[in-house]
């Protein structure tokens, strides 16, 4: 004779005996897989302000998807020898071996020249890069495994501002005498087929005396970088150059806002911000290669009213209600 009541409790047991069981496989499969991990490669040092730019970025939208992120730091921006950089970038490999991310965020180019390039091109590994000077295609990106977004300076936009006051058509640019800025310049020409006078200068003394020959002989200029100019004196040149300026004058750098009438600058974190957008993307299936190559898009616009009023600039109620205003 079969005991029901008997047999029920065993079928009841069994089942939560298979229930309890199966929990804890799904458990021991989640602990297994654990936190989705991005690590974020930054070229230079906390306290570059482009760098904090890229980086807060990358926190503003990795941080709230509840994704582990790891930041480590090349320092190559203070310490430029190529050296340095390798050790750098070999020390970079081995974090990434060991923390083992689901997918890398690599900032500016040497991250890409001394990392991506010689150890992770054509990997499974996936990697977003963003601050690439201009041009992806030296570093041969896109692959499979890699995507990205261009830093390109917002020199269109400034220049067709100054043409705004300018008398003329005669542009120049004043700028230190530096392989980097003799490349920038090559790259405005080749890419934006500007046509431009160049005045380098390594001293403040040279400035001065080319500054005062391009007043003469152009109707605007451009304000290229003084990192070069070892000697340069912010107050002293500050007072000079709002002495002497006759003609607009733009940058693209808003820490030269101080020595222009206008500005039109990168924004960092729009490469920070795009590049974690895309990294959880990936993440969530879509493969890097479907992702197309962009460039940045946004910018800050600055105005010096201080100079406008030396050259008799107006600005329209538009500009001055978007502009940040600089004294």
């Amino acid at each position: 004779m079969i005991n029901l009541k008997k047999e029920g409790a065993m079928r009841f047991y069994g089942r939560i005996f298979f229930v309890s069981l199966l929990s804890l496989v799904v458990a021991f499969t989640a602990c297994k897989k654990g936190k989705q991990k991005i690590l974020f490669i930054d070229s230079y040092h906390q306290g570059y302000e482009w760098s904090d730019g890229i980086t807060k970025g990358v926190q503003s939208v990795v941080t709230p998807a509840g994704i582990d992120l790891k930041i480590v730091r090349m320092d190559t921006k203070r310490n430029p020898s190529e050296e340095f950089v390798k050790q750098a970038a070999l020390k970079v490999k081995a974090t990434i071996e060991e923390y083992n991310p689901d997918l890398v965020i690599g900032a500016d180019d040497n991250c890409a020249k001394f990392v991506i390039v010689p150890y992770y091109k054509n990997a499974k590994l996936p990697f977003v890069f963003c601050g690439l000077n201009w041009d992806a295609s030296v570093y041969g990106f896109p692959t499979d495994n890699i995507t990205g977004m261009i830093e390109v300076a917002m020199i269109t936009q400034v220049v067709n501002y100054m043409k705004t006051y300018a008398k003329g058509n005669r542009m120049a640019i004043i700028t230190a005498d530096t392989e980097t800025e003799h490349k920038e310049n090559g790259n405005y020409k080749k890419m934006f087929h500007l046509d431009f006078k160049e005045y380098y200068v390594k001293s403040m003394k040279e400035f001065k005396e080319q500054f005062a020959k391009m007043q003469q002989e152009s109707d605007y200029y451009l304000f290229g970088s003084i990192a070069g100019i070892n000697d340069w004196k912010e107050d002293e040149m500050k007072a000079f150059i709002r002495k002497n300026i006759k003609i607009p004058s733009g940058t693209t750098y808003d820490y030269l806002m101080k020595y222009a009438l206008i500005g039109v600058t990168k924004v960092p974190e729009e490469q920070g911000e795009w590049a974690a957008q895309v990294a959880l993307k990936i993440l969530g299936g879509t493969s890097p290669k479907d992702i197309p190559v962009v460039s940045n898009q946004k910018g800050n616009l600055y105005v010096n009213m201080t100079i406008a009023k030396k050259l008799n600039v107006t600005f329209s109620k538009a500009i001055l209600g978007s502009a940040i205003k600089v004294e």
